[in-house]
């Protein structure tokens, strides 16, 4: 049986039983979630502190530094996706000035388009200077609120052809004699576009003999 291993007394003990861990590490954690380059900062000197004096704290110090990392990507990312998200729902201009390929939720009453899809699903278009040779334009739109429920395939597109009639596009300005030189279309939300925020139905004029040059209605 061996004997019990003495205790240490003296300097020695009293110095390894006072050693706190380094305040920059301990900080460094702390502040990691609410401020997360300070907590880097902190915990990157707590670390070279830490080894330098041979004091405890540097897993302290290494876990801010990955949790003050870790959230300000999070926060990065998460801001990126917002500015993006705000670009690819941004109105756009009535007349732009240069050609853009733009969300079909960005168009307004005025747009000039290039070439239309002709798929029923219509998510992105080229849209032009109305001055330019197009294929289409927009010529009234109807939104809904955030809040409201989706009302259906049926409901989005009989609620978008109500502005698109021959006598609404009149009231609206557009000149009687053009309302029949053009076919016109309907672009309606999908359930899962409406799901991603999409809350906007256009009503679509394409000239029946390819594509002109100037505006039908007054850019709004």
């Amino acid at each position: 049986m061996t004997s019990p291993t003495p205790a240490i007394e003296g300097p020695e003990a009293s110095e390894a039983s006072g050693r706190t861990a380094d305040p920059a590490a301990v900080a460094a954690l702390c502040l990691a979630v609410v401020v997360p380059p300070a907590g880097v900062a902190l915990g990157v000197v707590g670390l070279r502190r830490a080894r330098r004096d041979g004091r405890p704290g540097a897993g302290l110090a290494v876990a801010g530094i990955v949790v003050g990392v870790a959230v300000t990507l999070f926060w990065v990312v998460t801001i990126a996706v917002g500015v993006a998200h705000g670009r690819a729902t941004t109105p756009l201009d009535g007349d732009v000035a240069a050609p853009v390929s733009a969300h079909a939720r960005r168009l307004v009453v005025g747009s000039c388009l290039g070439p239309v899809p002709d798929d029923a699903r219509v998510t992105r278009v080229d849209v032009v200077p109305c001055a330019a040779p197009h294929s289409a334009q927009v010529l009234a739109r109807t939104d809904w609120t955030d809040d409201t429920l989706w009302p259906g395939a049926d409901g989005v597109r009989s609620a978008t052809s109500r502005v698109c009639g021959a006598d609404e596009l009149t009231a609206d300005g557009v000149d009687p004699g053009d309302v029949d030189r053009y076919e016109r279309r309907v672009w309606t939300p999908s359930e899962a576009s409406w799901r991603d925020g999409d809350r906007t139905g256009l009503c679509v004029a394409t000239p029946t003999g390819g594509p002109e040059r100037g505006s039908l209605v007054d850019p709004r």
